[in-house]
């Protein structure tokens, strides 16, 4: 008996820029995942915009938030893929923001972004449950998109 041959069509995502705000059903429609930025730098949050804006898929959406009590009431509600969190919070520092998240939301994978002269408290974030860190210097189209995608 012959078997039936099944194809599927590929649907590139619709672009969305990081600044409007959607709906779950949008993000799903659209098959967007959505990256929520726990940053109070405006200048690291520009940075990410553009880097997840232009990459070459556009599969992603940015949720940003400046505290991490906003982070964690965030993470309460579904459809958060990924975490990229600055240590250095109004409400809280260093390796506490990082178990603060952690425990709101330990299935959701957590990347640490730092500089090169703060990354040993970003290994000690490793140790304790975070993915990886990422190097601000070195985020942009490429790296942060396949960073997000290997998780």
């Amino acid at each position: 008996m012959p078997r039936a041959r099944m194809t599927a069509t590929y649907r590139k995502p619709a672009l969305v820029w990081p600044t409007e705000t959607h709906s779950k059903s949008d993000v799903m429609d659209n098959d967007l995942r959505t990256v929520l930025l726990v940053s109070d730098c405006a200048a690291d949050a520009m940075l990410i915009r553009k880097a997840l804006a232009t990459s070459v898929d556009k599969e992603w959406t940015l949720q940003q938030v400046n505290r991490s009590s906003d982070g964690i009431d965030r993470l309460l509600r579904p459809g958060i893929v990924a975490v990229l969190l600055d240590l250095s919070l109004p409400d809280s520092q260093d390796i506490k923001t990082f178990e603060i998240l952690f425990r709101a939301a330990r299935r959701v994978p957590i990347l640490i972004l730092t500089s090169a002269e703060n990354s040993a408290v970003a290994r000690q974030a490793i140790q304790l449950g975070a993915q990886e860190h990422l190097l601000m210097s070195h985020l942009d189209t490429y790296w942060l998109p396949r960073r997000l995608r290997s998780i």
